[in-house]
C-alpha cells in the first residue's frame, strides 16, 4: 500500500470514530511519532546578504561537498 492510500485509509477510519476516548488515544499515539518541527524564523535582509557573500567566497575557494556527502552527514 503506498503512503498515499495508507493516509486515506487512516482517514476514513479516524472519519468514522465516535468514541471521543479513542480518538484521544490515537491522536496521542500519531503526535508521539512526529519528530518536532523546529522554530524556522525567516532571514531579514542583513542575514541574507551575510550568508551569500559567505556562500560566494565558499564556491570560490572551492569548499564544496557532493550531494552523496551531504546525505551521508545528515544521515547521522
Amino acid at each position: 500500500m503506498t503512503n498515499t492510500a495508507l493516509k486515506n485509509q487512516l482517514y476514513k477510519t479516524i472519519q468514522a470514530i465516535d468514541d471521543n476516548t479513542l480518538l484521544k488515544a490515537v491522536y496521542t499515539i500519531l503526535k508521539s511519532n512526529i519528530s518536532p518541527q523546529k522554530n524556522i524564523e525567516p532571514m531579514n535582509e542583513l542575514e541574507f546578504y551575510d550568508r551569500n557573500t559567505k556562500s560566494q567566497k565558499d564556491i570560490k575557494k572551492g569548499n564544496l561537498i557532493t550531494q552523496t556527502e551531504m546525505k551521508k552527514k545528515f544521515a547521522k
